[in-house]
């Protein structure tokens, strides 16, 4: 016991003292966990695409990267965006891309295409460097291919049942073809439950200029 005149041991003080460095520690852990729990990140990595145009979704570093010299591409710019990595479904089941319509535009020589995902499972794509694609294929008379693989489209997150349609620039068929093939998703970044129904194929109508 202290004597008179003399002052307590700082013992309560220590006490308080590691207690509070004790609860900030467990309130870091538990904060750490509630936002690892929530999916927050601090890596705010990004990356540049093209955000319209013929080759939107698609990685650039500048703006001329976007421009192929087509009219629809005038415009197109090359931006930031947060780095995307595939989306997973919680759902049980699997997406199915398909290709639901083609639609010619015989004045602007230009297909427009709908895409439906037919299956149980929100679409989820692997790979960073862009979103799956349309490619465009066209055919002469003698089956020699006019237009190599023309891509078009950037297929985001689609619901089941949730639809997207894609227009090509104008003019794109060249004249003398009369064939053409689309196909979604060349890579095969999306994991389908049909892989059978990705092409379209027919022919060009015969009044297109």
């Amino acid at each position: 016991m202290p004597q008179m005149g003399q002052s307590a041991p700082p013992l309560l003080t220590k006490t308080k003292t590691r207690t509070k460095a004790i609860v900030g520690t467990a309130l870091l852990v538990v904060g750490a966990g509630v936002l690892a729990a929530v999916g927050i990140s601090s890596n705010n990595s990004s990356r540049m695409v093209c955000g319209s145009g013929s080759r939107v979704g698609q990685a650039c570093t500048t703006d001329r990267d976007c421009r192929t010299g087509a009219l629809s591409d005038l415009g197109a710019l090359c931006k930031r965006v947060p780095t995307r990595t595939a989306p997973r479904t919680r759902s049980r089941g699997t997406p199915d891309l398909a290709i639901q319509s083609v639609i010619f535009d015989s004045t602007a020589r230009r297909p427009a295409v709908i895409v439906i995902n037919q299956g149980t499972a929100v679409v989820s794509w692997s790979g960073t460097d862009s979103y799956p694609q349309l490619q465009l294929q066209v055919f002469d008379a003698t089956g020699r291919e006019m237009l190599e693989g023309q891509r078009g489209g950037a297929i985001l997150a689609l619901a089941p049942g949730a639809t997207f349609s894609y227009t090509w620039p104008d003019r794109v068929i060249p004249s003398g073809a009369v064939r053409m093939r689309v196909t979604l998703d060349t890579r095969f970044q999306v994991t389908e439950s049909n892989e059978g129904n990705n092409v379209w194929e027919g022919p060009i109508p015969a009044q297109m200029p």
